[in-house]
Protein backbone atom coordinates (compact mmCIF):
# COMPACT_ATOMS: atom_id res chain seq x y z
CA UNK A 1 0.00 0.00 0.00
CA UNK A 2 1.53 2.85 -0.85
CA UNK A 3 1.36 6.57 1.57
CA UNK A 4 -0.52 8.90 1.83
CA UNK A 5 -1.24 11.71 2.99
CA UNK A 6 -5.05 13.59 4.02
CA UNK A 7 -5.81 17.05 2.85
CA UNK A 8 -8.98 19.04 3.91
CA UNK A 9 -10.73 21.72 3.97
CA UNK A 10 -10.76 24.56 1.28
CA UNK A 11 -9.28 22.34 -1.70
CA UNK A 12 -11.14 20.91 -4.81
CA UNK A 13 -11.01 17.62 -3.68
CA UNK A 14 -10.34 16.47 -0.17
CA UNK A 15 -9.27 13.02 1.00
CA UNK A 16 -6.40 10.91 1.30
CA UNK A 17 -3.74 11.42 -1.30
CA UNK A 18 -0.24 9.60 -2.36
CA UNK A 19 2.77 11.03 -0.96
CA UNK A 20 6.29 11.58 -3.41
CA UNK A 21 9.40 11.42 -1.88
CA UNK A 22 10.38 15.25 -0.96
CA UNK A 23 7.12 16.57 -1.42
CA UNK A 24 6.32 19.67 -0.37
CA UNK A 25 3.18 21.53 0.69
CA UNK A 26 2.24 22.76 -2.06
CA UNK A 27 2.72 20.14 -3.97
CA UNK A 28 0.54 18.19 -1.72
CA UNK A 29 -2.41 20.75 -1.82
CA UNK A 30 -1.79 20.56 -6.10
CA UNK A 31 -2.57 16.83 -5.48
CA UNK A 32 -5.57 17.83 -3.90
CA UNK A 33 -6.94 19.73 -7.60
CA UNK A 34 -5.44 23.26 -5.03
CA UNK A 35 -7.12 25.52 -2.94
CA UNK A 36 -10.96 26.67 -3.92
CA UNK A 37 -11.97 29.88 -5.16
CA UNK A 38 -12.06 32.26 -1.29
CA UNK A 39 -10.22 30.16 0.48
CA UNK A 40 -7.79 31.25 3.19
CA UNK A 41 -4.12 30.74 2.22
CA UNK A 42 -2.98 32.43 5.15
CA UNK A 43 -4.48 29.49 7.30
CA UNK A 44 -3.10 26.74 6.12
CA UNK A 45 -2.69 23.87 9.18
CA UNK A 46 -0.46 20.86 9.06
CA UNK A 47 -0.87 18.27 11.97
CA UNK A 48 1.69 15.64 12.63
CA UNK A 49 2.68 13.22 15.08
CA UNK A 50 6.23 12.01 15.82
CA UNK A 51 6.87 9.57 18.45
CA UNK A 52 3.33 9.71 19.84
CA UNK A 53 3.67 13.84 20.65
CA UNK A 54 1.28 15.64 18.75
CA UNK A 55 2.69 18.87 16.20
CA UNK A 56 0.68 21.61 14.72
CA UNK A 57 1.99 23.99 12.13
CA UNK A 58 0.40 27.27 10.70
CA UNK A 59 1.48 28.19 7.48
CA UNK A 60 0.81 30.62 5.20
CA UNK A 61 0.68 29.66 1.29
CA UNK A 62 0.56 33.26 0.08
CA UNK A 63 3.89 34.25 1.55
CA UNK A 64 5.37 30.68 0.75
CA UNK A 65 4.67 31.48 -2.97
CA UNK A 66 5.95 35.35 -2.77
CA UNK A 67 9.42 33.79 -1.12
CA UNK A 68 9.05 34.59 2.18
CA UNK A 69 9.82 31.16 3.66
CA UNK A 70 10.50 27.64 2.83
CA UNK A 71 7.94 25.34 0.94
CA UNK A 72 7.92 22.78 3.99
CA UNK A 73 8.63 19.08 3.23
CA UNK A 74 5.23 17.10 3.98
CA UNK A 75 5.41 13.31 5.19
CA UNK A 76 2.88 10.33 5.25
CA UNK A 77 -0.08 10.58 7.64
CA UNK A 78 0.46 14.22 7.70
CA UNK A 79 -3.06 15.78 7.80
CA UNK A 80 -3.32 19.70 5.80
CA UNK A 81 -6.47 21.90 6.43
CA UNK A 82 -6.81 24.58 4.44
CA UNK A 83 -8.59 27.33 6.08
CA UNK A 84 -11.25 24.88 8.04
CA UNK A 85 -12.29 26.67 11.37
CA UNK A 86 -11.28 24.16 13.83
CA UNK A 87 -7.88 24.73 13.05
CA UNK A 88 -8.45 28.49 12.69
CA UNK A 89 -9.58 27.57 16.58
CA UNK A 90 -6.52 26.24 17.54
CA UNK A 91 -4.30 29.37 16.02
CA UNK A 92 -7.06 31.97 17.26
CA UNK A 93 -4.40 33.79 19.22
CA UNK A 94 -1.32 33.55 16.25
CA UNK A 95 -4.45 34.36 13.44
CA UNK A 96 -4.05 38.27 14.06
CA UNK A 97 -0.56 38.85 13.45
CA UNK A 98 -0.07 36.36 11.25
CA UNK A 99 0.45 38.96 8.20
CA UNK A 100 3.75 39.91 9.94
CA UNK A 101 4.95 36.47 10.07
CA UNK A 102 7.75 35.43 7.69
CA UNK A 103 8.01 31.86 9.51
CA UNK A 104 5.25 29.07 10.38
CA UNK A 105 4.02 29.16 13.37
CA UNK A 106 4.40 25.20 15.36
CA UNK A 107 2.47 23.65 18.52
CA UNK A 108 3.60 20.69 20.46
CA UNK A 109 -0.06 19.66 22.25
CA UNK A 110 -0.17 18.25 25.47
CA UNK A 111 -0.58 15.09 26.11
CA UNK A 112 -4.07 14.51 27.85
Amino acid sequence: ESAKLTVDGQVGKPGLHPVVPNMTLIQAIATAEGTTENARLNEVVVFRTVNGQKYAALYNLGAIRRGNYADPSVFANDTIVVGDSPARRLFRDFIQIIPLLTTPIVVAFQNR
